[in-house]
């Protein structure tokens, strides 16, 4: 059985270095992307288990005939 967990939000910030700040002074938590900054700040790196696959998105032109035939698409 899952558990629903509702995160509690105490602030957002626009760098991801000001967030990788925040975490190294133990204000908390953060999920984000893995960038090279993070090597510099006091932090440990977990690896999300069962992540969800990004959605993958289609377009072409309509007018041509076999645009999106699905040949090659995967």
């Amino acid at each position: 059985m899952q558990q629903k967990l509702v995160p509690e939000i105490a602030c957002y910030v626009d760098e991801d270095t000001a967030m990788a700040g925040l975490v190294s002074i133990d204000y908390g938590i953060a999920i984000m992307p893995r960038i090279t900054a993070l090597s510099y700040y006091n932090v440990h790196i977990l690896k999300i288990k069962n992540t969800i696959p990004p959605p993958l998105y289609l377009s072409g032109d309509h007018e041509r005939q076999g645009a999106l035939s699905g040949a090659g698409v995967i």
